[in-house]
């Protein structure tokens, strides 16, 4: 298990300059490796106003709404989606050309985005009321946690550790472990890699 504190994560502008976003961790972690170059990037953007989103060619992006009244993406071939409270992760290519409008306010959103030719990623939003297993999907497979709101504690094989609210725990392939929180907030993510790191 690896426990990642808000004082290690890096702010950063966003690719096209017009905000801010938090990254939370990357693999690989290459200093100064530049943001085209990771097989996976975890990361909460802030969007203060409504206005166009990076583009990451050849990647597959996730995002959730965290704070704020929600936001609706634009894609260049008129389709659009809600992002509201609830409604989860949405899907979408950084190959588009994709617009942000922000419903009533700024927000926070939460990013996976994986390099499609080396990284495939699912993420969901969890409320812990109850135990959870989690993990260990096969040697290609890591998983991480982040902690929304609440502490949440995690145990097993690999040892036990307490993810405090805006911590990021990480899990090393084929580790397992059991959430539990108490009615805490999570974001899991699970990221299997298709080919060996670069």
């Amino acid at each position: 298990m690896r426990l990642l504190s808000p004082a290690g994560y890096r702010v950063m502008k966003w690719k096209n300059g017009l905000g801010v976003t938090t990254e939370l961790a990357r693999h690989p972690d290459v200093p100064g490796g530049g943001l085209d170059r990771f097989d996976w990037r975890l990361s909460i953007a802030d969007v203060a106003s409504s206005g166009p989103f990076s583009r990451f060619p050849g990647c597959d992006r996730l995002l959730a709404l965290v704070d704020g009244n929600g936001l609706t993406l634009r894609f260049a071939d008129g389709a659009g989606i809600a992002v509201g409270a609830g409604s989860g992760f949405h899907a979408f290519s950084g190959d588009a050309d994709v617009t942000g409008d922000l419903v009533d306010g700024p927000i926070r959103d939460f990013n996976v985005i994986a390099d499609r030719a080396h990284c495939a990623a699912t993420a969901r939003m969890r409320r812990l009321d109850a135990p959870i297993a989690f993990g260990a999907d096969g040697p290609e497979t890591r998983h991480a946690i982040h902690a929304l709101e609440g502490e949440i504690r995690a145990e097993g094989p690999g040892g036990k550790a307490a993810i405090a609210s805006g911590w990021t725990l990480l899990l090393a392939p084929l580790e397992t472990c059991v959430l539990t929180g108490e009615g805490a907030r999570a974001v899991l993510v699970t990221l299997k890699t298709k080919t060996a790191a670069r």
